[in-house]
């Protein structure tokens, strides 16, 4: 009895705690954002943001009176495609906020009708992505007549896409019911191959509201199909009226239904597939299929009616990497070098059938295999990971030594990492440091804490060395700091924090170093050392830069408390 007084008392006492620590972050963020909204110097779209951190910490009149401040504002705007962006933004986080009456009133005094629908679009969005459809589609009813099919439709399909992603299926294929359409008119139309500036204004209607409703119908049945629910995604995949879209929707049902294992179904929709190309595409997963089950001959046989080279290369591929599941490196390379001469400038496909046929080996306790094909592998990143991978195999067995020697030679791989996009072989820093990153990450999880350090060490190397441009250098910096603070190096975060925040501050443009400083402060406060970010910005001399880094400091701070 007194053992369980003890665990209860204890147990009571960590929730007051937790309980205190939540009000002290919400006190902190609400001081910040009145210090922030107090130095008048934030913009249009940041006021907007200030809004929506306002309601988070409860204090409903100061956000109201930072949107006030932001639509009021936001009309005086002269450029259009600029008032526009701030509009939305506008819209966008104050629906978030949960203040939708506020918002329509505010979005129904906007004088272009243009710019109301927009605002009505994207609230009617955010309100179905928070489970209030009914009410989303009473406010699609309040968009004006500007372009019926490009205002109202088109919501209705992105409202019926967000609907379909909670899997409320029958929402969204109420609200695509809502969308007027005449698919056999739409398919005459398709018929007589006509250039669009050829077809008349009710034919160009005809032929847009069919194509929404078919590619909502589509994306609704892949999200059927991916729940589980197969049956249903056939009915939303049959029932598509133009028949091209019908097919692509039908291929996504038969790849979920060969990847699950239901290979009867995936033929039988095979043979309902009118365009081959769609064809291949389920065949290669069949062949995947098949393979996975051993039956390497029906595989074989099936991959001999694919024509597409990419296609047949990846079902090939598939064939590979399933022999080496099972053990038999010769039948594994021999299956990988065919597929790589069909396709041989296809590095990516390549690449990616590397990484899974090492992982198959790994997988399956055949390490020494993994490691002799990843050591012909000729892509540094790839190889990276492909070490990776054999090394995280190792420390699941508790092979410490090798999984320590796999881990050296991904680094060493990453060393010389490239952009995949370009035909350079000079090495670049950002990818070298993305995937270092990743390795050190990989490297904490399977208890090396010292091969971490160093690898995190190389990364933040790598960062630094990053050209100035579109503050991906910034970016770089601040995601090793992060990773650093997740792997409980909290002096080196904040080490690599102020390296992003030096970085950031060599821009040029005022209103780049204010964004990039607030979303550095942002991420440092989201792992609990907001102090410093805080102390940094009460340092700049710019209101715009001082409020937006206690901004980004704020957010930061909810965030953490969200978690």
């Amino acid at each position: 009895m007194q053992k369980f007084m003890f665990l209860l008392f204890a147990w009571l006492a960590s929730i007051n705690l937790n309980s205190t620590a939540v009000a002290d972050d919400v006190a902190l963020a609400r001081d910040l954002l009145h210090e922030a909204r107090d130095l008048n110097g934030l913009t249009l779209f940041a006021s907007a943001e200030l809004g929506a951190a306002f309601a988070k910490v409860g204090d409903l009149e100061a956000s109201k009176k930072s949107f006030t401040h932001a639509w009021n504002t936001a009309a005086e705007v002269e450029d259009g495609v600029e008032r526009r962006m701030v509009l939305y933004g506008i819209a966008t986080f104050q629906a978030e906020a949960g203040q939708i009456e506020e918002a329509i009133e505010a979005a129904q005094r906007l004088p272009s009708r243009y710019e109301r629908a927009m605002c009505f679009a994207q609230i009617a969005i955010v309100q179905a992505g928070t489970g209030e459809l009914d009410a989303a589609l009473r406010t699609v009813d309040l968009i004006p007549v500007v372009d019926e099919v490009w205002d109202r439709d088109s919501t209705l399909v992105v409202i019926a896409l967000t609907v379909s992603e909670r899997h409320d299926f029958a929402g969204a294929i109420r609200v695509l019911d809502l969308i007027p359409y005449d698919f056999e008119q739409a398919e005459q139309i398709r018929a007589r191959l006509l250039r669009g500036e050829q077809l008349s204004p009710e034919e160009d209607t005809i032929q847009a509201r069919a194509g929404m409703k078919s590619g909502g119908l589509l994306v609704i049945a892949q999200d059927q199909a991916e729940a589980g629910d197969l049956t249903a995604a056939l009915q939303s995949a049959r029932s598509i009226g133009l028949e091209e879209v019908r097919d692509s929707a039908l291929r996504l049902v038969a790849r979920v239904a060969a990847d699950s294992g239901e290979l009867s179904l995936a033929e039988e929709l095979l043979g309902e597939i009118g365009r081959q190309k769609h064809k291949e595409h389920v065949l290669v997963r069949i062949v995947a299929a098949l393979a996975q089950r051993r039956q390497f001959k029906e595989a074989s046989q099936r991959v001999e009616s694919i024509k597409e080279p990419s296609d047949r290369a990846q079902a090939t591929f598939e064939i590979a990497a399933a022999h080496a599941a099972h053990g038999d490196a010769k039948a594994a390379l021999s299956f990988f070098e065919t597929a790589t001469s069909l396709i041989p400038d296809d590095s990516d496909a390549r690449n990616t059938a590397s990484i899974a046929i090492v992982t198959a080996f790994a997988e399956s306790r055949r390490l020494e295999l993994a490691e002799e094909f990843a050591r012909q592998i000729d892509d540094p990143a790839t190889q990276s990971k492909a070490y990776q991978a054999i090394a995280v195999a190792n420390a699941k067995r508790s092979n410490k030594a090798d999984a320590r020697r796999m881990f050296r030679k991904s680094r060493q791989a990453a060393a010389t990492v490239v952009d995949p996009y370009s035909r350079t072989t000079v090495v670049d820093p950002y990818y070298k440091c993305v995937r270092l990153r990743e390795l050190a990450t990989a490297e904490f999880e399977a208890g090396e804490q010292e091969q971490a350090r160093t690898t995190i060490t190389s990364a933040i190397e790598a960062a630094r060395r990053l050209e100035i441009g579109g503050g991906t250098d910034v970016i770089a910096l601040t995601e090793v700091a992060s990773t650093q603070s997740r792997l409980g190096d909290r002096d080196g975060a904040a080490a690599s924090f102020e390296f992003a925040r030096a970085a950031a501050a060599k821009y040029p443009e005022e209103p780049s170093v204010a964004q990039l400083l607030q979303g550095v402060a942002e991420a440092q406060a989201s792992l609990g050392d907001a102090e410093p970010a805080i102390q940094s910005a009460r340092q700049q001399k710019s209101a715009l830069i001082h409020a937006s880094m206690l901004l980004g400091v704020a957010n930061g701070v909810l965030a953490r408390r969200d978690e």
